[in-house]
């Protein structure tokens, strides 16, 4: 409450809520909360793996931290690479049927043309 709250972002507002806690009162090492509870998931790091979604975290913790993105920004790219990955899923699932070098030379071209068209 003493820096405003947490802000109403579709993301990177737990970063905003440290920043502003760090400027008002330096770096806390705690912020002592009762009886609270935080739940995570381990849904993106199962789909992604653990070092691209790392990654992505901090290319956009980054570009939000330059100014090259808003945290609605940031939103759109972090929930896009969902909808991208499971499209990919998807079409690999859906469309390619591998026999050989053929078969793979199909698939991606079938690929390329559901991605495209």
């Amino acid at each position: 409450e003493a820096v405003g709250g947490f802000q109403h972002w579709p993301l990177l507002e737990d970063l905003n809520m440290a920043r502003a806690l760090k400027e008002k009162f330096g770096y806390p090492s705690l912020i002592p909360v009762e009886k609270s509870v935080v739940f995570t998931s381990m849904r993106r790091y199962r789909k992604l793996g653990s070092a691209p979604t790392c990654l992505l975290n901090n290319m956009l913790v980054c570009m939000w931290r330059s100014g090259f993105t808003t945290p609605q920004g940031a939103a759109s790219i972090y929930y896009g690479v969902d909808r991208f990955v499971d499209r990919i899923t998807n079409l690999a699932c859906d469309n390619i049927l591998v026999d050989g070098i053929d078969g793979i030379i199909g698939g991606l071209v079938s690929l390329r043309n559901s991605l495209l068209g």
